[in-house]
């Protein structure tokens, strides 16, 4: 079935139940919201059968994302704290996996000088942020990095106190 054949079934029933007439805008609009919710809902269960993981194969892409800006704010115990901010593609609808890849500077560990490593980056999410902040065995660290997406559209980060300003001024 094209979309055109369900605009004329459309406005079949439209015209069954004596409605109001559905102009190409309104249906557009509708059509382009059911599949987005049908989207969020398999989003939702994504991994869980084959099915679901075979219902979003088409949308999937691969995106390698760079940090533009490093913010860096000291603790009160003297050590350092990083945040790195990325632009997420202009087609992004989900994120269904993250993956961070660091360069070695210098020896570390079992990790020569020049070495890539990869490791798999947790979501994490606003109710879970204090607990795993607070917990030492769940902390960030270079071995277990978790993904945050904040959404600061129109924003920019001051270098030199890292507070937002609006970059429109």
């Amino acid at each position: 079935m094209t979309i055109r054949e369900l605009y004329d079934y459309a406005l079949i029933e439209v015209n069954k139940v004596e409605s109001e007439s559905l102009l190409l805008e309104d249906f557009n609009y509708f059509v382009n919201k059911a599949v987005q919710q049908y989207i969020n809902k398999v989003y939702n269960r994504y991994d869980i059968n084959q099915q679901s993981s075979d219902d979003l194969r088409v949308l999937k892409a691969t995106a390698t994302l760079f940090p533009i800006k490093e913010i860096i704010s000291n603790s009160t115990s003297g050590n350092k704290k990083f945040i790195y901010r990325v632009d997420l593609p202009d087609d992004y609808m989900h994120i269904l996996n993250c993956i961070v890849e660091y360069e070695v500077h210098g020896n570390y560990k079992c990790y020569a000088d020049g070495d890539h490593v990869d490791f798999a980056a947790k979501r994490l999410t606003a109710d879970m942020a204090a607990g795993i902040i607070n917990n030492v065995y769940m902390r960030p660290e270079y071995k277990r990095p978790y993904f945050y997406i904040n959404n600061v559209n129109g924003l920019e980060y001051d270098g030199a106190t890292n507070v937002p300003t609006d970059a429109a001024t």
